[in-house]
């Protein structure tokens, strides 16, 4: 095979994956008995910005699936999420910490940096969940 028809077809393999992963989506599933309120962290990688994001908070009442997030991750990319329900109960979060507004919607950049909490001080530190991304769609089940 001659190195022009190799380089087309890394290429068109190249595009494929990438419009693949654009695709790439993260559902959220409340089998709990309350609505929820769930943030989600992610890192995300693009021409302009590499670094994590945290957004939130997203009302999920029970038995219904939500959307939370759709492209831009990587096949086997983490994601972390946080939950509480409406009235304010809080469950057991995971080990990795990213910021958060405790009154607002939000969607910060640089979710894990000190420097933005100290430029936004409303901003707080929530733990977060982490939950293995390993494939185009996934859903968190939430059964507590």
């Amino acid at each position: 095979m001659n190195m022009k028809k190799i380089k087309t077809i890394s290429l068109t393999i190249l595009f494929i994956f990438g419009a693949i992963i654009s695709k790439a989506q993260v559902y959220f599933h409340n089998n709990y008995s309350e609505p929820v309120l769930v943030a989600i962290a992610y890192y995300s990688s693009s021409s302009d910005f590499k670094g994590y994001y945290s957004s939130g908070f997203y009302r999920v009442d029970p038995n219904d699936k939500v959307t939370l997030l759709q492209g831009g991750l990587g096949l086997y990319s983490p994601v972390y999420y946080y939950v509480k329900t409406v009235s304010g109960k809080t469950f057991d979060g995971g080990t990795t910490s990213f910021l958060v507004d405790p009154n607002n919607a939000f969607t910060i950049k640089n979710a894990n940096e000190q420097y933005v909490q100290t430029e936004n001080p409303t901003y707080q530190w929530y733990s977060f969940r982490q939950e293995p991304f390993s494939g185009l769609w996934h859903t968190i089940e939430f059964n507590y």
